[in-house]
Order: C-alpha cells, then sequence, then structure tokens
C-alpha cells in the first residue's frame, strides 16, 4: 500500500536534511521514521470500505470460504441474488472504484497475513 519508490526516497531524503547534525540513537530512529512513512502512505479505509473488507474476511474464513476469489465472486452473486446484508449491499454500492480497489489490494494484503493453507 505503499505509494511509491519515489515518493519515500523523497521523504527519507527530506528528512535526513531537517534532521542533518542531530544526534540519533542510530537504529531505533530511522527504524520509527521508516514505520511513521509506512503508516503514512498506508490509505485508511473508510466505513464502508471496512464493512465490505469486514464480509470478505468473514467468508474467506468460514468453511465454504477455500479460495479468496471466491469469495469475491459469492459476494458478487449475493448482491446480485439480493440475498446479501443490507447494510453490507448499502456500503458495496457507496464504494467507488478507487476505494473498491483499495477494499481488494486490503482483502490481499490479509490474505498473505493469514494464509490457511
Amino acid at each position: 500500500m505503499i505509494k511509491n519508490k519515489k515518493w519515500i526516497m523523497k521523504e527519507i531524503k527530506q528528512h535526513l536534511w531537517e534532521t542533518e547534525g542531530e544526534s540519533y540513537t542510530g537504529y531505533e530512529a530511522g527504524i520509527d521514521f521508516v514505520k511513521a512513512l509506512i503508516e503514512e502512505a498506508e490509505p485508511q479505509l473508510n466505513e464502508n470500505q471496512q464493512i465490505v473488507l469486514g464480509w470478505l474476511k468473514a467468508y474467506a474464513d468460514s468453511d465454504n470460504g477455500d479460495k479468496p476469489i471466491s469469495s469475491i465472486g459469492y459476494m458478487m452473486h449475493f448482491i446480485r441474488a439480493n440475498v446479501l446484508e443490507k447494510s453490507v449491499r448499502n456500503a458495496y454500492f457507496e464504494l467507488t472504484r478507487k476505494q473498491q480497489i483499495e477494499v481488494l489490494q486490503a482483502f490481499a494484503e490479509w490474505g498473505l497475513n493469514h494464509d490457511r493453507n
């Protein structure tokens, strides 16, 4: 979810320029700065995105959720069949294209860190 390499390099160079001559605690200061930079670069999901992501995670964790892409497919099927919970359905329809992509990205990252094999 990092903005891009060029942006990160610019931010690091700016930080080094601004802190030139200051005494560092060394390694820890660098780690703290990089963590803060990554947090800043990660988009925060809005309420509708969190609702949709929550449903995808819950379905992927269910006995039926063997495959991550199946979770997405079933969500679409449940929407077309008008059987998806109203709150999830409404949240989904409120998402812009970019917000949908951010949900997919967050779902992929969650899946990579939550692999059930």
